[in-house]
């Protein structure tokens, strides 16, 4: 419990700068709207649709959420020097309500689940989130999970 507490501080007081710095342990976020490209890491992350659906065909069986579908269409562009994978776990929508919203794990054909793209190179697909009816998505964020520095917040209204 302590070190649940202690790691919270921490991660709790993070310093957030829109421009970052090289060599700077500050977390840069960068705001952008749905249609615009936004940098994350070694990622340049274009969320080209939202929207909600009551069941989604993940390439063989049709799955039914617990509430409803919420599906980000999203381009992601390796614009490193080594082929990376990029994880769907940095990828988190935040509704109205503050509430935070993990992808669902659903993989279709278009899924990004666990995606090697080679530098240069850029993949669209799928983001699936399963969230309660009638959810307010806000903002839908994309974190750098292997330096955890850089957040990209692409804003959904």
């Amino acid at each position: 419990m302590l070190l649940y507490a202690c790691t919270a501080a921490i991660v709790g007081t993070d310093t957030t700068s829109g421009e970052g710095g090289a060599g700077t342990q500050e977390e840069r976020t960068e705001d952008v709207a749905v249609g615009e490209v936004g940098t994350v890491g070694q990622w340049e992350v274009t969320v080209e649709s939202v929207e909600t659906t009551d069941t989604f065909d993940d390439g063989g069986t049709e799955q039914v959420p617990q509430g409803e579908f919420l599906v980000v269409t999203m381009t992601v562009l390796n614009s490193g020097d080594e082929a990376t994978i990029f994880d769907e776990s940095g990828v988190t929508v935040v509704d109205s309500d503050g509430n935070t919203h993990m992808a669902s794990g659903q993989t279709g054909e278009q899924s990004l689940f666990l995606e090697q793209i080679n530098p240069g190179n850029s993949v669209t697909g799928e983001v699936v989130f399963d969230v309660p009816e009638g959810t307010d998505a806000t903002t839908l964020q994309v974190e750098d999970v292997i330096s955890l520095e850089d957040t990209l917040k692409v804003r959904l209204d």
